[in-house]
């Protein structure tokens, strides 16, 4: 059985770190806020 656990407090980044890789994307200039914002959403 598989159990997700989350901490309070702390972003959900995803099963494979998707939002955390986006917003380092943008933050280097990588990637555009429209694209972070359809991640993150």
């Amino acid at each position: 059985m598989k159990i997700k656990t989350t901490i309070t407090g702390f972003p959900r980044i995803g099963e494979k770190r998707e939002l955390k890789k986006a917003l380092e994307d943008y933050w280097a200039e990588r990637s555009s806020l429209s694209k972070l914002q359809t991640i993150s959403s």
